[in-house]
């Protein structure tokens, strides 16, 4: 029996460094990260990684290529929330759009890592009130004091009444 040159869970982490540095980098390697990103073969973080990478080198093609993996129940839950994140971080209405989209379905300890990302500019954290108010996103999200303060912080229009009429009537968040 022969071994593998390399273990798995080093190539997983040398896959995922090469990842995090293309992005960095902005290193002309789009198919090689798209490829990874998209291949279930590869480790889930791994994918996140290059999710991420390719989101910086190419954001309309992110958008296109990573929206599906959001909603897609049988993708590992690490590789949903580092698309998603991704995603948002291209600060494109249309990949902001599908984030929230999937917000609807997914667990509530990813609703609040999208809607943190979401708060930390102007846009996000605008797009992220609207669904609040529209009903598409919980308004518990808003009882989280990092939610609010980027909320806050990022100075969408009335942000502050704004939140306090949509968490009106709603229970303490430490009793939910």
């Amino acid at each position: 029996v022969s071994l593998p040159a390399v273990a798995p869970g080093d190539m997983a982490r040398r896959q995922q460094t090469a990842a995090e540095l293309a992005g960095r980098l902005k290193l002309a390697v789009l198919a090689q990260v798209q490829e990874i990103a998209l291949r279930p073969e590869f480790d889930a973080e791994a994918r996140a990684a290059a999710a991420r990478a390719l989101a910086v080198l190419d954001r309309e093609t992110a958008a296109k290529m990573l929206s599906p993996a959001l909603t897609n129940t049988a993708q590992p839950m690490v590789l949903r929330v580092g698309i998603g994140e991704a995603l948002i971080a291209t600060d494109s209405p249309q990949a902001r759009g599908q984030v929230l989209v999937a917000m609807k379905s997914a667990p509530h300890r990813v609703q609040l890592r999208w809607a943190q990302a979401l708060a930390a500019n102007a846009a996000g954290a605008e797009a992220f009130l609207q669904a609040v108010e529209a009903g598409n996103t919980t308004p518990s999200l808003l009882q989280s004091r990092a939610v609010k303060d980027r909320l806050l912080a990022a100075k969408p229009a009335d942000a502050a009444a704004r939140i306090e009429k949509l968490t009106q009537g709603l229970a303490p968040a430490d009793l939910t």
